[in-house]
């Protein structure tokens, strides 16, 4: 059995349909609340001492101005941002729809 042209086209359709749903029912006072939550977890889990501890003992090369050093704090500096204001979640969503076809 072939599926018919109209199938992808009718799930992307719903696959649209819920991810407007989605996003129209997010709370705009997610990020606020991530941002206060994000030193607790990065103190809970390690992060923070594992930063600090790697600061200190590159703290001379980052005077230096070492190039792998400024590279690789340029690159930390940039996925933190990319986790404190990408809204990055780890939470997957599925819709009424989709667990009725129990995908």
């Amino acid at each position: 059995m072939t599926p018919s042209a109209q199938e992808p086209r009718e799930l992307l359709e719903t696959a649209l349909f819920e991810i407007k749903r989605v996003i129209a029912g997010q709370d705009a006072s997610a990020p606020t609340r991530r941002l206060l939550t994000l030193p607790f977890l990065a103190l809970a889990s390690g992060l923070l001492l594992i930063l600090c501890v790697g600061g200190w003992r590159l703290r001379r090369r980052l005077i230096g101005r070492d190039p792998i050093v400024v590279a690789t704090l340029a690159m930390t500096a940039a996925e933190l941002a990319g986790v404190v204001l990408g809204g990055a979640t780890g939470r997957t969503t599925c819709s009424d729809s989709c667990r009725a076809r129990s995908c």
